[in-house]
This record gives structure tokens, sequence and C-alpha cells, in this order.
């Protein structure tokens, strides 16, 4: 998620109000994914999470073969 997108993502949630935040999460599936490319994956997911939270919405969480990593981001991210 590039700055841009990450900006756009929050502008149309503030002009939606009852929007959810979704579907957000992790894709591990693919072996051939270097560590780099997972880490990306993961800071984009957290920076969702904690705009989801920042604006009091729901998320729809995409796991794929990732459930441990998604579990750390959540925590990480302090959501509830």
């Amino acid at each position: 998620l590039n700055e841009a997108a990450f900006q756009e993502l929050e502008k149309e949630l503030i002009r939606h109000p009852q929007a959810w935040v979704g579907e957000i999460g992790l894709d591990f599936y693919g072996k051939e994914q270097t560590q780099a490319q997972r880490d990306t994956q993961t800071d984009a997911f957290i920076r969702q999470l904690i705009l989801a939270q920042n604006l009091n919405r729901r998320v729809i969480i995409h796991n794929l073969k990732a459930s441990a990593a998604i579990a750390a981001a959540v925590k990480t991210a302090g959501f509830t």
C-alpha cells in the first residue's frame, strides 16, 4: 500500500462513515515470496488496522496461510 493509496483509502472512509475496512489481511500462500515481501504486506496491514481503529471501523480480514502473522499484526496495531 503506497502512501497515495493509503491517503485515498483514508479519504474514502471519512467520506463514507458507514464503510468497513476490507478485505484486508495477509496472503502468505506463495512459497516464492521473500521475507521482505511478507514484511511489506504486514506493514500495510498494520497501517490499515490502525486507520480502522482510529476511525472506529470494523474490518474484514483475509487470511491465507498467515494466521500467526495476522494475530501478531492485530496485537501490534492495538486493534480491539
